[in-house]
């Protein structure tokens, strides 16, 4: 993959998936799964194939969401340690006035 800092005016830059793509990969699939499950049985498929279609993208993006929590559980451990850092540091939590010596 090429440098961006490096990158000239003559060389594309990388394509990348943005918001919509990583939308599309956490939850989009999911919501296909359950609609194609959905039209599946609608259409005259067994409806014991289409509910397993259903219940495969409700199983996909639960799995989705409660990745999303323990990431985000992460993040929050990741700045309290910081904050404790700083406190150890200087003697005072990071949001709160410097005591007076």
């Amino acid at each position: 993959m090429a440098d961006p800092a490096h990158s000239t005016a003559s060389s594309p830059e990388p394509w990348t998936w943005g918001r919509a793509g990583l939308w599309f990969v956490r939850y989009g699939i999911g919501l296909v799964l359950i609609v194609g499950g959905i039209a599946a049985a609608a259409a005259g498929a067994s409806v014991e194939i289409g509910m397993m279609a259903v219940g495969g993208g409700i199983g996909l993006i639960g799995l989705n969401v409660v990745f999303r929590l323990g990431v985000e559980g992460d993040r929050e451990r990741d700045q309290e340690e910081a904050a404790r850092r700083y406190f150890d540091e200087y003697g005072h939590w990071p949001d709160d006035a410097p005591r007076q010596r």
